[in-house]
């Protein structure tokens, strides 16, 4: 399954200056970089499967196993990172 930010509600714009940048409604949070860059584009492995937390999360879920992580099984990192790297971004001024 490939999950990214906007599958969570997202939204591209564009500010006063015609740049790009990302609305996260979930978390009320903003940033420059696209979050589908930042999420892996590899298909998980099989019986895996990547959903959100109400906050926006993603976690994933090993049904071979039934057991669930925040680590990506394609990278081995935390995707409680990449949310925070995300939330961070946000928390800058535009």
């Amino acid at each position: 399954m490939h999950a990214d930010m906007f599958s969570v509600p997202s939204e591209k714009r564009t500010d006063g200056n015609g740049r790009v940048y990302f609305v996260h409604h979930q978390t009320r949070s903003t940033q420059w970089e696209d979050p589908r860059t930042l999420l892996n584009e590899k298909p998980l492995p099989e019986g895996w499967e990547m959903r959100f937390t109400v906050d926006g999360i993603p976690y994933f879920v090993d049904h071979n196993r039934r057991t669930t992580t925040y680590i990506d099984p394609r990278t081995g990192k935390s995707s409680l990172y990449v949310f925070l790297l995300i939330t961070f971004h946000s928390d800058l001024k535009m």
